[in-house]
């Protein structure tokens, strides 16, 4: 249940970020629909973010891939650097007991996400 076990879990999605709404637009609404398929557009933290299936997944190192591509418009008043800004993956484990389990002293855990 160690963190170093990541590469054999399933890759959920990668996230791209967008540094302005008109990008955001642009891609969620002529670029990315001749390459993928919507999957939900919804609101979150005050933003919409969109989420697309791939028509062909991203080939990965050791013969991974992904096929989920999460864009999220840039919120009002924050600065995000365009590109690929993270992957999120499954953890096949009880969340909490997952964190408690770790050695690792130099993990700083996010867990705002987590509180009703």
């Amino acid at each position: 249940m160690q963190i170093e076990q990541a590469c054999e879990w399933t890759l959920d999605h990668v996230c791209y970020r967008c540094e302005e709404e008109a990008e955001y637009t642009h891609l969620a609404r002529t670029v990315l629909p001749t390459m993928a398929t919507l999957l939900v557009e919804s609101e979150v933290g005050g933003r919409p973010i969109a989420t697309f299936k791939l028509h062909a997944a991203i080939p990965l190192a050791g013969g991974r891939s992904v096929d989920v591509l999460e864009v999220p418009m840039p919120k009002r008043g924050s600065f995000y650097k365009r590109g690929l800004e993270h992957a999120e993956i499954v953890v096949p484990y009880d969340l909490v007991q997952f964190i408690k389990a770790q050695k690792n002293d130099a993990i700083v855990w996010d867990l705002k996400g987590l509180q009703p």
